[in-house]
């Protein structure tokens, strides 16, 4: 069963599209990629409405993808920095700074120095689930493993966060494209 699943993840995220009409999700809305082919040598993205455009004088897919990954590297580093802020204004933890990385199969992670690193994929999940891997991450600022004593206090900070679990085991594998 598990093999199963396995392979099916893996052609759910081989099989993603990079081509003109392909949905994406930010921040749990639905998003429509647009690709218009332009005479300018640059290629330029940018979201209008629920639409990424993106500006380019070649329609390879593979150069698409660049631009559809550098454009959520790019917003996601104020979108992740702020809501992290956002919701350790409540909380009042201290660490010392955030990083937004591309990371290959993690979400997020705390140094002992009290480093936050979080991926950009962030913005391809439901809000909520997003808020509770930053609660996630916060709680390893006072527990640096996961013990009983950090999964109360996740508890405790993200009363739904098994909610969130259940998303991320269920779909969190085909966010990584």
């Amino acid at each position: 069963h598990k093999l199963e699943r396995a392979a099916a993840l893996r052609d759910r995220y081989s099989k993603r599209s990079f081509t003109d009409g392909s949905k994406f999700s930010l921040m749990g809305k639905e998003i429509t990629l647009r690709v218009i082919q332009t005479q300018s040598n640059r290629a330029l993205a940018r979201l209008e409405g629920a639409a990424l455009l993106i500006l380019t004088p070649e329609a390879d897919e593979k150069k698409i993808r660049a631009f559809v990954v550098a454009w959520f590297r790019y917003v996601a580093t104020d979108m992740i920095v702020e809501r992290v802020h956002a919701i350790n204004r409540d909380v009042g933890f201290s660490f010392n700074r955030i990083i937004v990385r591309d990371q290959k199969s993690r979400w997020g992670s705390c140094s002992r120095r009290g480093t936050l690193s979080f991926n950009w994929r962030l913005l391809l999940i439901p809000p909520t689930v997003m808020d509770y891997l930053i609660f996630h991450e916060l709680a390893h600022l006072k527990e640096m493993n996961h013990s009983v004593r950090f999964w109360r206090l996740v508890h405790a900070l993200c009363p739904t966060f098994r909610e969130s679990e259940r998303w991320l085991n269920a779909n969190g594998r085909a966010m990584f494209w």
